[in-house]
């Protein structure tokens, strides 16, 4: 049984604190990063702010945290819905066993 303290806060989904695959294996490549996944046998490549949303799935930042990260560190990314944004990247990431949520 958790105690009240562990896991998200209450009224948040353990979704809401995504975290990286242990497996997964990331290597930079110029400006982009390669992500291997050995239990799949496979390579994802990740532009910048991909890596930025990447770096964020550590358990303890939210998609809003996540996008207040990009906003401040891309020029005109302000401008954008950047949550939404950063919710269809973990989506894609969850689809493709990148990460988990958090509960496991």
């Amino acid at each position: 049984m958790k105690d009240a303290t562990s896991g998200p806060p209450a009224g948040s989904s353990a979704r809401a604190f995504p975290v990286r695959k242990q497996n997964v294996i990331s290597q930079r490549a110029g400006k982009d990063t390669l992500l291997y996944d050995p239990a799949a046998d496979a390579v994802h490549l990740l532009n910048p702010v991909a890596m930025t949303i990447w770096a964020g799935c550590d358990g303890v930042h939210a998609p809003d945290e996540i996008a207040a990260r990009l906003a401040n560190s891309f020029a005109g990314a302000a401008d954008r819905d950047l949550v939404a944004d950063v919710r269809a990247t973990l989506a894609l990431f969850a689809a493709r066993g990148l990460i988990n949520d958090g509960t496991d």
